[in-house]
This record gives C-alpha cells, sequence and structure tokens, in this order.
C-alpha cells in the first residue's frame, strides 16, 4: 500500500492545476464573476471518523495541490481573444457528502456549478491515517459555450449534415489508498486560512487568506507567490509526500482537455499512458484522451487511438474513439475513397456492436452516417 499511496495525493495535487495556471485571466476578471465557460473544481471534506479527521484530509490535499502548481499563460486558443476564455476554478465544501457515492458528488457539484468533484473517506489505521479517494466528473448542463471534453464531427453528405458527439471515455475514478502519517493530518485541521508572508523563507507574516480568493503568480521551491487581498506575498507549502508525476499529469490533462488547452493536455497525459505502472484503465483513457487533443492540434491521433486498442480492444470507450477516428479521417479524405472508408469502418463497428447497450444512441447514429457515406 505505502508503495502506491501517494498517488492519491498525487490526484489532489493534479486537480487545482486549471485554476493556478489560469490566475492571469482569473484575477484580472475576479474569481467569482460571471463566465460561463469556467471549469470548477469541487473539493469536499472527506467522510471520517472522528469528524475533524475529515477536514484535515482536505486541507493536505489542497496544499498538494499547491505544492505542484505551474502557472500557464493565457496567451494561445481557445483562451486568448474570446470574451469567455475558460478559466479554472476552486471551490471548498467543509461537509462531507451525504453518502459516499459518485451520485451524491454530482448532486453537491450542482451547488457549485463545478464540472470535477474531489471526495473520499478516511479512518485512521494504528498509527497512520488511511485516504480513500474518488474523483466524479458530472455531466453537468451548465451554461458554457464550449464542451470541449466532447469529441464532435460533422460530416456533409448529399441529402444532409450529420452531426456526431463523444463524450469523455470516463467520468468516474477511484483511486488506491494512501496512508499519511497521524502527526502530520493532526498540523493541518484548518483549510479556510493560510499565511501569507512577505518573503518565500517564511520572514513577515502579512496575515491569511482563503484559498478560494487567492491567485498563484509564480514557485520558488516549497513557496508560491500569489496575490491576495493583501497585495502579494508567499504561501509556505511544506513537504507533505512524494507523488509520482505520472499521475498528477493524468488528472491535470483531464483538467486542460475540459479547458481546450490540447498542447497542454498532450504534455502532461503521455507520461501517464507510456508508464507501464499506471493503472490500465487510466492509460488508456490518456491514450484516448491524447488522441482527442492531437485531433484539434491538426497532428497524428491515429496512433494513440491504436496503442489504446492494443491495451482492450473490446472496450466500448475504445470502439467509439476508434470509429470517432475514422470518421474525422473521412471528413477529409478524397470523394472517390469515401465510400471504401465508410464500408471498412462499418464493418469494424458491426463486429463489435455488442459492446454497446441496447439502443446506444451514439451507435445508431454512427451506423445511420456511414450507411449514408457509403451510398
Amino acid at each position: 500500500m505505502n508503495r502506491r499511496g501517494p498517488r492519491v495525493a498525487a490526484w489532489a495535487a493534479a486537480l487545482l492545476l486549471a485554476w493556478l495556471s489560469s490566475t492571469d485571466v482569473s484575477a484580472q476578471r475576479g474569481l467569482d464573476s460571471p463566465n460561463p465557460n469556467a471549469i470548477t473544481i469541487l473539493i469536499t471534506a472527506f467522510m471520517s471518523d472522528p469528524s475533524p479527521l475529515g477536514g484535515s484530509i482536505g486541507t493536505i490535499l489542497l496544499l498538494e495541490q499547491w505544492k505542484t502548481m505551474a502557472v500557464m499563460q493565457c496567451s494561445s486558443p481557445p483562451c486568448a481573444n474570446v470574451p469567455y476564455p475558460e478559466e479554472g476554478r476552486f471551490r471548498w465544501q467543509q461537509q462531507p457528502l451525504v453518502r459516499p457515492a459518485h451520485e451524491a458528488a454530482a448532486t453537491a457539484a450542482l451547488g457549485y456549478r463545478a464540472q470535477m468533484v474531489l471526495w473520499g473517506r478516511t479512518y485512521r489505521y494504528g498509527e497512520n491515517v488511511v485516504v480513500v479517494a474518488y474523483l466524479t466528473l458530472p455531466d453537468v448542463r451548465d451554461l458554457r459555450t464550449r464542451r470541449h471534453e466532447r469529441w464532435s464531427l460533422a460530416l456533409t453528405t448529399p441529402k444532409k449534415i450529420h452531426q456526431i458527439d463523444a463524450d469523455i471515455p470516463a467520468r468516474r475514478f477511484a483511486f488506491e489508498p494512501i496512508v499519511l502519517k497521524s502527526a502530520m493530518v493532526s498540523e493541518y485541521s484548518v483549510p479556510l486560512a493560510l499565511k501569507v508572508y512577505r518573503t518565500p523563507t517564511g520572514e513577515g507574516l502579512l496575515g491569511t487568506a482563503k484559498p478560494p480568493l487567492l491567485a498563484a503568480t509564480g514557485q520558488q521551491g516549497n513557496a508560491l507567490r500569489v496575490r491576495h487581498g493583501l497585495g502579494e506575498g508567499w504561501i509556505l507549502v511544506p513537504e507533505l509526500s512524494d507523488a509520482p508525476s505520472e499521475t498528477v499529469g493524468f488528472v491535470g490533462g483531464i483538467m486542460r482537455v475540459l479547458r481546450g488547452h490540447w498542447d497542454g493536455a498532450v504534455e502532461l497525459l503521455a507520461p501517464v499512458a507510456r508508464n507501464t505502472r499506471t493503472p490500465t484503465e487510466l492509460r488508456i483513457d490518456s491514450l484516448l484522451l491524447m488522441g482527442l487533443a492531437s485531433y484539434h492540434l491538426g497532428k497524428d491521433f491515429q496512433s494513440h487511438l491504436h496503442a489504446a486498442e492494443e491495451l482492450n480492444p473490446l472496450a466500448s470507450r475504445v470502439i467509439r474513439y476508434r470509429v470517432m477516428g475514422m470518421l474525422a479521417e473521412l471528413q477529409k479524405a478524397e470523394p472517390q475513397s469515401r465510400s471504401r472508408l465508410a464500408a471498412e469502418a462499418a464493418k469494424y463497428l458491426d463486429a463489435r456492436k455488442q459492446m454497446f447497450p441496447a439502443g446506444d444512441r451514439w451507435l445508431l447514429t454512427a451506423n445511420e452516417i456511414l450507411a449514408a457515406v457509403a451510398q
């Protein structure tokens, strides 16, 4: 358990990446300014007995997030030169979920308009504390004008323009337990206010500031430079765990996909996909999302989809993305090749249709498009 334990903290560390990495925009607009395209992450107190333990775990996960932050300038599409760029936002809930379930996380997300929820439970194990964390991506009907996590294609036939969408490969994740020392858990029990110093070494206490009202502008060792109501100062982030970069990359990659930062998503997801120690399901999702990102970048995307297929050729999400890749090729194919390519894709899909539930809407749409193009 100890060998893989830091993964949970790493997942939590990556979840705040998009918030702090878009602070130039957030600082100008205000973290609570109206923006229909903002991506919000909700972190709840963890269920625990005694209950204060859950608040301490939330504080630790929050600090783990901050320690791994990197500021990403908002200078490229779709973030630049648009009325409402994809800001990242963070929300903290002092109470745990009403029950430990993804459905409860999705319900909690509604009150915060959150697209991601980190939650879980914790309990004492001898002199240590065990943390079990979960990540939920609710399929919320929010006000966004751009849903980057959906792969959308339009194909034109003589009779009509066909539209097809494939959702993000997965929306629910469970992580392996992390073991923390009880002394460290007891030290971090108040997540709502952090000390801000004049220097990165902790001299000159300026006061305290709440995390949602902070914007990170730089990092020096274990200190983060932040903008806040007191001006500008430094927050000291202690060494809490050694988080493997592949886990941080996976969650950070998902967040960048949600925000449409395609090159950054590939950068973070590539190490996850390459690491054979990463759980297979996470490697598959990483490869599929790398394919989606590469498609939007105008680069080779098929190699990523084929690599995911090698890991699990019968997973419905793999088949769905493979066919989306074939449809994407149809978009740019020469007219004389379209019928042949459509027939090949239809044959591929027909051989795997049993992997989808009866009446699957995406499957019906894909078959309709391929039949129309093959004519």
